[in-house]
């Protein structure tokens, strides 16, 4: 009767182990939007680039806009047009690559994939826009 509490119990703990170790999430390095084109005039390499990839980048660019805005609002030096109106310029450079790759695509060569993706991606786009365009901090 012991034992069999004991490996019962050892099974337990194992499978309570198994379930509590987490992936390493690790980026698609296949994806062209998240490395440099290394291209002539820096052309999109759209021979590369696919439907899978976009939604990633989307959410990348997002949240490495809300950080370059959340930079400028945090600045506590005088606001400058460097600091701010350039800093504001160069934010979310990685979804304006994104979004201009994928609105081209979209427009001239669309898919089931990219109308999906389009529906997608419209409202958060949407909402990031409007945390940017609302933000009080950053406009004072």
């Amino acid at each position: 009767m012991r034992s069999t509490i004991k490996v019962i119990l050892m099974v337990l703990l194992v499978c309570f182990g198994l379930i509590s170790c987490k992936p390493e999430t690790v980026a698609d390095q296949s994806n062209p939007f998240l490395s440099a084109y290394n291209a002539p005039f820096n052309i999109p390499p759209f021979e590369r680039i696919m439907a899978k990839h976009y939604m990633p980048a989307f959410e990348k660019g997002m949240e490495e806009g809300r950080s370059d805005i959340q930079k400028i609002v945090s600045n506590s030096n005088k606001p400058t047009f460097k600091n701010t109106v350039e800093a504001y310029d160069r934010a979310g450079e990685l979804l304006t690559r994104v979004m201009m790759v994928f609105q081209a695509q979209a427009a001239s060569n669309t898919n089931d994939s990219l109308q999906a993706i389009q529906i997608e991606i419209s409202p958060k786009f949407a909402g990031f826009t409007d945390e940017v365009i609302l933000n009080a901090e950053l406009f004072n």
